[in-house]
């Protein structure tokens, strides 16, 4: 599952349409469902129905041509199923033992996924009533994280610690401007957003330009590699984010030590 998980994300465009920023082709090739036919995740000894992979999966099809108006009924399923009413997040109703989030967690991150998912199916099929309904909803949500009181975390990845991992920020960059995109008059929360994010970046890019994962964490290869994928995108939409990419690309000659370092950490934690 870790091998589906950390699928390299390239960068494709940066030019709003169907097409998602980066290509997630790759994600819509899965082998393990349930009986709905959604995706499910082997998390130690249990099989549980993972957010970000469940729509991974279906932006992946989008992507590969592969979408289908019967995968929107799954989609819409399960969305009732794991929304809580007046939290405007997934829920998520197993441990997750890497960070220590107990159930009921959230994460934000599937939501800004899933509205660009929404977005991009709208425009390749009448899907009425229910594109309306979820996509104001999730529109709605994306704007919902200053209830954590946090100035610069324009989208909250895990509330329950209060930690924001920079490519749950990007991804929900990607969102908001999706919604831009479609006219949905957020020109201050889209500016607010990019700058939000911007501050973000500085506090999370290392002075030799290797990013973090989060606050606490150095990214490990994969997520560096993903950060420059996502900053591509960002730089068309701010020139400032231009400075960010070239240090994060440039500090690619310092992969070996970042490997020995993340071993080293793994080894005496």
């Amino acid at each position: 599952m870790r091998g589906y998980f950390y699928k390299r994300l390239k960068f494709r465009t940066a030019k709003f349409g169907v097409k998602y920023y980066l290509d997630f082709s790759p994600k819509a090739d899965y082998y393990l469902f349930d009986d709905r036919g959604l995706p499910m995740v082997r998390y130690g000894a249990e099989l549980i129905d993972f957010p970000v992979t469940v729509i991974n999966f279906y932006l992946g099809k989008l992507d590969d041509g592969k979408f289908e108006p019967k995968d929107l009924v799954k989609i819409s399923e399960y969305v009732d199923k794991h929304t809580v009413d007046g939290e405007f997040l997934f829920c998520h109703d197993f441990e997750e033992k890497n960070w220590k989030n107990e159930p009921i967690w959230f994460s934000n991150l599937p939501h800004a996924m899933l509205f660009s998912l929404l977005v991009r199916v709208g425009l390749n099929y009448d899907i009425g009533e229910y594109f309306n309904r979820e996509l104001a909803y999730f529109y709605n949500s994306l704007f919902k994280a200053e209830i954590f009181d946090k100035e610069n975390w324009i989208f909250l990845e895990y509330p329950s610690i209060q930690s924001q991992p920079l490519n749950g920020q990007l991804f929900g960059l990607f969102a908001v401007y999706d919604a831009y995109q479609n006219d949905m008059e957020i020109e201050q929360n889209y500016l607010r957003a990019v700058n939000a994010s911007l501050q973000l970046l500085k506090d999370q890019i290392t002075f030799f330009g290797w990013t973090k994962y989060n606050e606490y964490r150095l990214a490990s290869p994969f997520y560096h590699f993903l950060h420059i994928s996502q900053l591509k995108v960002c730089e068309k939409l701010d020139s400032r984010f231009l400075t960010y990419r070239l240090r994060a690309q440039i500090a690619v000659i310092f992969y070996p030590f970042v490997v020995v370092y993340k071993i080293i950490k793994i080894y005496f934690k």
